[in-house]
Formats: C-alpha cells, sequence, structure tokens
C-alpha cells in the first residue's frame, strides 16, 4: 500500500462565544448552534445526522454536531468533524474548509467560535486525531474478535437497563402529570413552579430551547447511566488494553508524548506559567474513554463503546464492524493547531510513523516507565532540555526522541521498492526543518524568528512576552485564548493576514472543500448522496457509516463501508414496505 494512505479525520471541538444580548437562557448554545445550522444552508446542502449527536453532515462528507451531554446545565460546544481523507495535505485542506464554512455561518449571528483546548476555569475539550490502522497480528485480532463475543452479555444487560430507564420516565411523566394537574385545582399560583421542577422549562412553558427535563433528573440519569454500563466500560478497556493495537501504542507512545514540541499550541497555566501544549497536561492514562469516569487518555477507545452499546441498539451491523481487521485508531492527546505548518506535520508525522510501525520498524523504540510523567515533563519545559529516563535508564530529551523517529522514517523511505510520493518527501523535509529550527531554540533561547508563525506554541509565546512578565495573568489568559479566535479579530488571524505565516492551502482549494468530498473516501459517496437528494421530496439522514432515503413509501440504506463505487441518482432502487 502507498505510504501515507490510509483513512484519516479530525474531530475539533469548538468553544462558543455570542455578543452580549444576541443569546439569552441557560439553553442558549444550542439555540446559537441551531441558529448556525440554519446559516449553513446558504453555504451548502447538508443532510440531519443519523447518528446519537444532534448534528448535521455536509455535501462535502463532514459533520457539524452540538457537543451538549448536559444540555440543561448550559453546557456545550460545536464539533467539526473532517470528512474521511487520505494524506496530511489532504486533511488539512478540509479542517481550514470546515473551519471557514462555521466562521461564515457564525459571523452574521454575533457569534465567535474559539479553536482552543482549554477555557478560562481549567475546562478540557479539544481535538482529536483518527487513523485506520491494523489491530495487530492473528493472535490479537482472533483475540480481540473472540472477547467482543464475551461482551455480549453485558451488552444485552445494558440494553435492558436502557429500556427500564425509558420506562421509569414514562411512568415518572405520567405520575408527575397528574400531580401538576392537581396542584392547578387546588393551588394555581404554585403550580407553574411545580411544573417547572417536575418537567423542564420546555414542558412547562411550551418553549423548545432543548431543556426537556429538569437539571436534577439530567443529574439523575447521567450517573444513574454511569453506574450500569460502568461494567461493559471495563470490559471493554480491558479487552483493548490487552489485544487492540498493542505494538501500535508500545511504539507509538514515545513518538506521541514528545510530539507535544512539535505540535503543540502553548498555554498559560493557573499559576501563570507558560506549558507547550494546551491539552497535554490534562493527560492522565494512557488509553481510556475521554472524560467517562475522568479519564483523560492518549489513546481513546470511546467510539469503541459507542458502536458496542449505543449504535448497536439501532443496527446490531455496528457491531459485527468491529471484528473488521482494520479499525479507528484514536489519538486523544493532540492540540487544535491554529498553523497550517504545524498541522501538516503533526499529521504527516505520525501517518508516517504508522506506516513504518506496520512495516516492522521501531522494535527498539525507547519504552518509558512513567509515560505520562514524562509527558508531564516535556510540556513544562519551554528550553527544551527536560529529559526523561526509560526503562533502560537512559535520559531522552523530546528532541531526541523526534529525532530518533524522524531518522527512522527517512531508513523506511529509503528502503521502499517502489515510487514514493512528493507528499511523503514534504513531510519529511518539514519535520527536519522543524526539528532542525527547534535545535537552534535549544541552544540559543533567543533564536525563535523561524518558528514563528509556522509552529503555534513559539508564535504564542511571542505575543505574550509581549506584554511583559509582570502583565496580570487575565490579561495573558486572554492573549492565550483570542490567538484560537476564529474571526478576524483572532491574533493568529491577523498575523496570518499580515502575511506572517507559511501557508500551505491556498483559498481557491479551500473554497472548493468546502463544497466537495474528498474522492476515494466513504466522503465521497455521502457527500454525492446528500447533494442529489437533498431538498427534494426524499428525507436524507446521514451517518459516517450509511446514508438513509426514505419517502412516504419506500426507503433506502445506502452503506458506506462497501465498495466506493458510484451511485445511481436517477432514481434509488426502493423496498416497499409490508402491508400492516
Amino acid at each position: 500500500m502507498p505510504l501515507l494512505n490510509r483513512l484519516c479525520g479530525l474531530e475539533t471541538e469548538l468553544a462558543i462565544l455570542a455578543e452580549p444580548g444576541r443569546f439569552s437562557g441557560p439553553a442558549w448554545r444550542r439555540t446559537a448552534f441551531q441558529r448556525l445550522v440554519g446559516q449553513l444552508s446558504h453555504w451548502t446542502p447538508w443532510a440531519t445526522s443519523c447518528q446519537a449527536k444532534e448534528g448535521v453532515f455536509l455535501a462535502n462528507g463532514g459533520a457539524i454536531t452540538f457537543e451538549g451531554e448536559r444540555v440543561a446545565a448550559g453546557a456545550g460546544l460545536i464539533e467539526l468533524a473532517t470528512p474521511e481523507c487520505r494524506g496530511p495535505r489532504q486533511l488539512l485542506l478540509y479542517q481550514r474548509a470546515m473551519e471557514r464554512l462555521v466562521r461564515s455561518a457564525a459571523e452574521p449571528l454575533g457569534l465567535t467560535l474559539i479553536k482552543n483546548d482549554r477555557d478560562a476555569v481549567g475546562a478540557v475539550y479539544g481535538g482529536q486525531e483518527n487513523y485506520e490502522a491494523r489491530i495487530g497480528g492473528p493472535v490479537s485480532l482472533w483475540a480481540w474478535r473472540l472477547g467482543l463475543c464475551w461482551l455480549i452479555p453485558a451488552i444485552l444487560v445494558c440494553w435492558a437497563c436502557v429500556l427500564i430507564t425509558l420506562l421509569f420516565l414514562l411512568t415518572y411523566y405520567l405520575l408527575s402529570g397528574v400531580l401538576v394537574a392537581a396542584s392547578r385545582l387546588f393551588s394555581p399560583r404554585g403550580s407553574a413552579q411545580l411544573a417547572r421542577w417536575c418537567w423542564g422549562d420546555d414542558l412547562a412553558e411550551g418553549l423548545s430551547s432543548g431543556l426537556v427535563m429538569p437539571r436534577w433528573l439530567e443529574t439523575l440519569l447521567v450517573r444513574l447511566s454511569t453506574v450500569y454500563t460502568a461494567p461493559l466500560a471495563a470490559a471493554i478497556w480491558l479487552l483493548a488494553h490487552a489485544t487492540l493495537f498493542r505494538r501500535t501504542r508500545r511504539l507509538l507512545t514515545p513518538f506521541l508524548i514528545s510530539r507535544v514540541i512539535l505540535a503543540g499550541v502553548g498555554m498559560v497555566d493557573r499559576n501563570g506559567r507558560f506549558l507547550l501544549a494546551d491539552k497535554a497536561p490534562a493527560v492522565n492514562c494512557l488509553l481510556g474513554f475521554s472524560s467517562f469516569l475522568g479519564s483523560r487518555p492518549v489513546f481513546g477507545i470511546g467510539h469503541l463503546f459507542k458502536a458496542a452499546c449505543v449504535e448497536s441498539f439501532s443496527s446490531w451491523r455496528e457491531f459485527t464492524s468491529l471484528f473488521h481487521p482494520l479499525q479507528r485508531l484514536q489519538l486523544a492527546i493532540g492540540d487544535s493547531n491554529m498553523s497550517e505548518p504545524a498541522e501538516f506535520v503533526k499529521v504527516g508525522a505520525t501517518m508516517l510513523v504508522l506506516d513504518a510501525i506496520e512495516a516492522g520498524y521501531f522494535d527498539d523504540a525507547p519504552r518509558f516507565a512513567a509515560p505520562i510523567d514524562a509527558l508531564r515533563l516535556y510540556v513544562s519545559d519551554a528550553s527544551l532540555h527536560a529529559a526523561a529516563r526509560d526503562t533502560r535508564g537512559r535520559l531522552w530529551r523530546a528532541l531526541e526522541v523526534q529525532q530518533y523517529y524522524l531518522a527512522g522514517c527517512q531508513r523506511f523511505v529509503s528502503e521502499q521498492t517502489g515510487p514514493v510520493s512528493d507528499e511523503v518527501e514534504e513531510v519529511l523535509s518539514a519535520w527536519e526543518d522543524a526539528l532542525h529550527s527547534l535545535q537552534m531554540l535549544a541552544e540559543d533561547s533567543s533564536d525563535d524568528a523561524t518558528l514563528i508563525g509556522t509552529l503555534d506554541w513559539p508564535t504564542k509565546r511571542y505575543l505574550l512576552e509581549q506584554v511583559g512578565e509582570a502583565s496580570r495573568w487575565e490579561v495573558k489568559k486572554k492573549i492565550d485564548i483570542r490567538y484560537h479566535e476564529l474571526s478576524e479579530r483572532g491574533y493568529y488571524e491577523t498575523i496570518r493576514e499580515a502575511g506572517l505565516t507559511p501557508r500551505l492551502v491556498d483559498d481557491e482549494s479551500v473554497e472548493q472543500a468546502t463544497r466537495w468530498p474528498p474522492h476515494g473516501t466513504p466522503a465521497a459517496r455521502r457527500g454525492r448522496t446528500i447533494r442529489e437528494f437533498t431538498g427534494g421530496n426524499i428525507r436524507v439522514l446521514a451517518g459516517w457509516k450509511q446514508v438513509l432515503l426514505r419517502s412516504r413509501n419506500a426507503k433506502r440504506r445506502i452503506r458506506l463501508d462497501e465498495a466506493h463505487g458510484s451511485v445511481a441518482f436517477s432514481r434509488p432502487r426502493v423496498r416497499p414496505r409490508r402491508p400492516d
């Protein structure tokens, strides 16, 4: 298989800032998201998502969803998910296209979207990377499949708990309805307050803000679901830890924890210290579910839980898809980059290291006894001199770890028997140039001219230095956060408009990518179907693995994980419904 040719994608959570007076109420973020989606129809066709999250899929194959698990508590983020791409440059192009779309839709609404990973009070969110990768050798693959079969009873128990919860909710609303009706007869003044307490604002006052239940009930259900899904989550974690990407995770971990010197965006912490990365300081484990039970992992497996327990509830085929030897390797450690060169190197180097690992390279990679401690050590040292000890007793600086992987990838590429694409050479060249500049910075802390505008953390540090060390924390944090604004007032955007940052994708290509999906991927079929059928008499529901076409008398399911062939759009084949 050609190098840098695996499916890949980025998920990026954006914080929402609204102009004063534009939105109000505890669920204003959800209202803002709904209006933003309405604005998107001016730029591109879209179809309602059939995934668990509220959102839409666009004609370019990407998705925009609302991350609002605690709507009644006022939480909410907007998540951009690129279409499935092949190669780092294509992925960078579609990431910028998705950002352009939401920025264009947000500005008329008085909304500003912030592409960072942590807010001023310390809440962590941000970006995730997804790469198609092999589970492992035959033994690991069949152990994984056998373990999935053993999970089936636990999945059925979870489904039973969900049905019991739904029955409880139905009974609760029936009994509370009787109680509120009786209250209106005997105490009309207190009935409105009782209705809000029992039902939430929407049902009590006829609103549509998303507050479909009171906060106390939402909190109870969230905690209850955590209790009855915990055994299944634990079983999935143990199975993944023992079988899933074992060799890949072991050999990739040193690369990822040292990658912060290339891909970190920088952060001012509560003590006023400058750290190289925004999200990495919150990482507390190697393998986890990304916020479930307080985990902040390097490798995320939350999507496995969704496929096994949530998505399989509506289609058992979602569960059987986990038996395929190629699965999604999700990295939850990376920051949300503003710099195009930094994002290109981050994705390109990671894909190249994955190619080399699957080809049998890097078996002698360093292994750190405490990789999370090594990560925190590297993140806290802007001088790039900090060294972490591996299991053999050798001390490694982050630069040395990256140079080890770069040299291994250069050797891997040079030993290829077939032709190598120009993109591979571009990745190696950009990676080498960035490490050379960082080496010069490590030798002379003032020699950062070549890094400003190229890598994010040196650029942000330069902006912070302009206000001086004695500046208040609030001033520094404002610079920290406004660096990430997707608006003409954003600090990185100002630097880019001044021509001080290298551009890897041009505006014309980005504009085209807002409309059309990448060729040769599942996104191509999804995007073409959305563009062809949206706006007619057929309702389109889109997802990552399928698109559903429904009319009054027929329906059709288009699987996207099958061959990426063409679809006859003139008239869909329909399967008549059976008569009642």
